[in-house]
């Protein structure tokens, strides 16, 4: 597996994070949670805080902007996990930590809406860049990754409803990761675009389809149910 920097957007159009970024560790081991943080708290600007201290006390905790999930410690299937975390912190970026880094796997993560993976050998060396880059609104995960993804995200909607007008290849690929629901940043980080680029091609798409927001577009696509299972990546 590619092992350069991963997430995607260049230079120029990599925002930078937060001063401060506020970051939740699901974690249930005490050792491995301890760890991060360690990790976490040499760097300034990084507040690293356990998923405990979230829950027993909402009103003066700042919210988070990096959710860290340790997917061997999980003790709930994972989609229920993600979907339980993602109703207490909806603005959260996800990144998960495992041991599995095959794109298959990587791949289903990204489906379910986590936005980067790390595998355990990497934490020392790349979690604070990984939470930095999350913060600041990209994707992290390798390139040939994010590439399948796209592929896969614009696979589904062949059977969805048709714009008035044909789809560019690229307007394709923007439309599989709107029914992801990414934002533009994301966006722009998975297609290595700008985010002004992205933002041209989804008026196009907006036009094509005669809608005006993403809330119209996403009743539109969702009016036929897309069958994740039937489209299982295959080799790269």
């Amino acid at each position: 597996m590619d092992r350069e920097h991963p997430h995607t957007s260049r230079d120029e159009d990599i925002s930078c994070p937060p001063d401060r970024v506020v970051v939740c560790l699901a974690v249930n081991h005490p050792l491995v949670e301890r760890y991060l943080a360690e990790i976490m708290k040499k760097t300034k600007g990084l507040m690293p805080l356990d998923l405990r201290e979230f829950q027993q006390d909402t009103q003066n905790r700042p919210p988070p902007q990096v959710l860290v999930l340790d997917l061997s410690t999980a003790t709930t299937p994972l989609a229920q996990w993600v979907r339980a975390l993602r109703t207490s912190f909806p603005a959260c970026k996800f990144l998960s930590l495992g041991s599995d880094a095959s794109e298959s796997a990587i791949l289903k993560l990204l489906f379910l809406g986590i936005h980067g993976f790390l595998s355990y050998d990497q934490a020392e060396t790349s979690l604070v860049a990984a939470v930095r880059s999350l913060a600041a609104g990209n994707v992290w995960a390798p390139r040939q990754v994010l590439q399948r993804y796209v592929e896969v995200s614009s696979q589904m909607l062949q059977t969805g409803p048709k714009p008035s007008g044909s789809l560019t290849k690229r307007e394709g690929e923007i439309m599989g990761l709107l029914f992801r629901r990414l934002a533009n940043k994301e966006i722009a980080a998975a297609l290595n675009i700008s985010e002004s680029t992205v933002k041209f091609h989804i008026a196009n798409i907006f036009g094509k389809f005669q809608v005006h927001d993403r809330s119209s577009l996403q009743e539109r696509l969702e009016q036929q149910r897309y069958l994740e299972h039937s489209l299982a990546p295959g080799p790269a």
